[in-house]
């Protein structure tokens, strides 16, 4: 058995792309370097004060992670501050192009077992809190229902080296991945075409350390539908929460 999971694990390291830092004309690169939208889910919403109808939280993104050596790695760190990868979310709607936020992942996090990390774009109502995502009745009337979530491939020239060189600071805020996936809010409406980039990181100064490197594939949301919550009508729970929606104690279920 224990011969199994050591062939099991050198097996699945063996498919694992481990990038090694790289040097021409003096001048420090990662070659071949690509990472994908690898998936979205639909995040599905029961609402109504029977929890009747089903509308959308939002849609959550599965997105693949390069993995660089442990010598590369110590390279980037010592000699640049770099530690992680930044990852930027933008909707492009209307011609205009809007971030939706921006996430670090850092290297220490990542390992050769690392697939994917996951992070959720939810509509303004859903994106507040926990409080507010056990309401019967959604806040600020949200009512949309996201139908035909898929991929589609993304029309751009992908680069295959990322080169090492100081690039601006990211002056917005950037989230740090931690064991539960981040939410982001994409407001009251989730309309557009959703694109992900990323590049190298330092952390601690905040500033970028390569150009912006796309993400394959993008996300179109190209119709919400609004559905009708019957049980609902006049109640805004943003302002007088129903106390239904509390969520459980589990003080309240102890026997006295």
């Amino acid at each position: 058995m224990r011969c199994i999971l050591i062939l099991t694990l050198l097996i699945f390291s063996a498919c694992t792309k481990v990038h090694d830092l790289e040097k021409k004309n003096g001048i420090y690169y990662l070659s071949e370097i690509e990472a994908e939208i690898k998936e979205v889910t639909h995040i599905p919403w029961k609402v109504g004060l029977k929890r009747e109808i089903e509308v959308s939280k939002g849609v959550r993104f599965a997105i693949t992670v390069p993995i660089v050596s442990d010598q590369t790695k110590n390279v980037l760190y010592s000699k640049f501050g770099i530690d992680s990868w930044v990852y930027r979310f933008n909707r492009k709607r209307r011609g205009r192009v809007d971030p939706i936020g921006y996430v670090n992942y850092h290297f220490n996090n990542i390992s050769t077992s690392t697939k994917t990390f996951s992070l959720n774009i939810f509509y303004h109502a859903a994106s507040i809190s926990n409080r507010f995502r056990n309401f019967h009745c959604p806040a600020f009337d949200h009512r949309f229902h996201l139908q035909n979530i898929a991929l589609s491939p993304r029309e751009t020239t992908l680069q295959e080296d990322i080169f090492v060189r100081a690039m601006p600071k990211i002056a917005s805020k950037v989230e740090r991945l931690g064991f539960t996936p981040l939410i982001f809010t994409s407001g009251r409406s989730m309309q557009g075409e959703y694109e992900v980039d990323f590049a190298l990181y330092n952390s601690q100064t905040k500033q970028r350390f390569s150009r912006w490197f796309p993400v394959s594939k993008i996300l179109n949301i190209n119709q919400e539908i609004r559905r009708t919550v019957a049980s609902c009508t006049g109640i805004k729970e943003e302002t007088h929460p129903l106390p239904s929606s509390a969520p459980l104690d589990i003080r309240n279920l102890e026997i006295k």
